[in-house]
C-alpha cells in the first residue's frame, strides 16, 4: 500500500514537471515562459499545476487497479509522456495574447483525447491476452 502512494506522488510529480522539462532543450529562458512573474509566482504556479495535474488522474487510476491495470498503466503513460512533450516543448506563449488558453488546454487535452483510450486499448488489450493465456477458464 504505501508504495502505492509513494508511486502515485512520483507519477503526479512526473506530469507537473514534464511540461518544463520538455522545453529545456531550448534554454532556460524558454522553459521560464510558464512560469509566472514574480508578484503572482504562487498564486499563478498554483493555477497552471491545478491545470497540468488532470493527466495524473488516470495514471494514478491505473497504478490502484493493480494486476487488472498492468497495460492500462504502460499505455496510458507513454501516451501521456508523448502527449505531454509534443504538445508542450514547442508552445509559445508569446506568440499572441490568448496563448496561455493552451496552459489550459493542452493537459485536459491529453487526458481525455491522448490518454483515456490509451488507458482503456490496455485494459482491453491485458484482459484478451489473459483471456487467451487461458482458454480453459
Amino acid at each position: 500500500m504505501i508504495w502505492k502512494i509513494m508511486i502515485s506522488v512520483c507519477l503526479f510529480l512526473f506530469v507537473n514537471i514534464l511540461p518544463y522539462a520538455c522545453r529545456l532543450y531550448r534554454g532556460a529562458q524558454w522553459a521560464g515562459q510558464y512560469l509566472p512573474d514574480s508578484e503572482h509566482l504562487f498564486i499563478g504556479l498554483l493555477f497552471f499545476q491545478a491545470f497540468a495535474s488532470i493527466p495524473a488522474i488516470p495514471l494514478i487510476l491505473a497504478l490502484w487497479l493493480g494486476k487488472r491495470g498492468q497495460w492500462a498503466l504502460v499505455f496510458s503513460f507513454l501516451a501521456t509522456t508523448v502527449g505531454l512533450v509534443a504538445m508542450h516543448h514547442d508552445y509559445d506563449l508569446a506568440s499572441d495574447a490568448q496563448a496561455a488558453i493552451g496552459l489550459i488546454a493542452i493537459p485536459i487535452f491529453v487526458a481525455i483525447v491522448i490518454e483515456t483510450p490509451a488507458f482503456l486499448i490496455g485494459l482491453a488489450a491485458q484482459w484478451l491476452f489473459q483471456r487467451k493465456a487461458a482458454p480453459g477458464k
